[in-house]
This record gives C-alpha cells, sequence and structure tokens, in this order.
C-alpha cells in the first residue's frame, strides 16, 4: 500500500515509522525450504513435511528408536543425515535396504 504525501507527513509528525514489506520476489534461503526431522540420533530431511503415512522404512526406524520423527532445526552438526528423498527413491531392492540398515546400526553403536 503506497502511502499519499500527506499521510506520510503525519506519520512523520507523529513519530511513527513507516514499515515496508520485502518484494514478492524474495528468495527463502535453501536451508529453509529443507524440513529436518530428528529420530533418536539421526537427522533426517526432506524437501517436503513428512506424509501422515510415513514410508514403511521409516515406521520400522520410529519402532527401532521407539520415537517419532520431530520438527528441528537445521543441525549445526550431524553424524548421520538421512535424506527421506533419496532413501524413498532408492529402496525398492532388498541390497538397498541392507545398506540402509547397516548405516543405521552403525550409528547406534
Amino acid at each position: 500500500m503506497k502511502l499519499s504525501k500527506q499521510q506520510s507527513q503525519v506519520l512523520d509528525k507523529m513519530g511513527i515509522p513507516r514499515w515496508t514489506l520485502k518484494p514478492q520476489s524474495a528468495r527463502v534461503p535453501s536451508d529453509e525450504r529443507i524440513h529436518w526431522y530428528r529420530v533418536g540420533s539421526l537427522y533426517l530431511n526432506s524437501a517436503q513435511p513428512l506424509p501422515v503415512q510415513l514410508p514403511r522404512w521409516l515406521r520400522d526406524l520410529i519402532i527401532l528408536f521407539d520415537t517419532r520423527p520431530t520438527a528441528v532445526k537445521p543441525p549445526l552438526q550431524a553424524d548421520l543425515v538421512i535424506s527421506v528423498d533419496e532413501v524413498n527413491s532408492k529402496i525398492r531392492t532388498p541390497a538397498a535396504k541392507k545398506a540402509l540398515w547397516r548405516t543405521i546400526q552403525q550409528c547406534q553403536k
């Protein structure tokens, strides 16, 4: 909303600051577009919020750690970060499932 000259003068006389909105084309930093979660000692990230109906591998992970994913801020340091998007696309084969569980077991030690 653009103020008229008179409105601006009145606000100045009253000592009220004028606020301006950021342009709509302002880019969101890439970290803010990634959703971060924590399950036990593991960090998960995803381009989209986790669905209500979680993938089977993630439900198994919840059982293993006895805790549901909790939304968190991006970690400053993490030993292991699992990309939900990557796992969902690669977990189609038994070999990929075994590799994922080996990685998770190493984190538990």
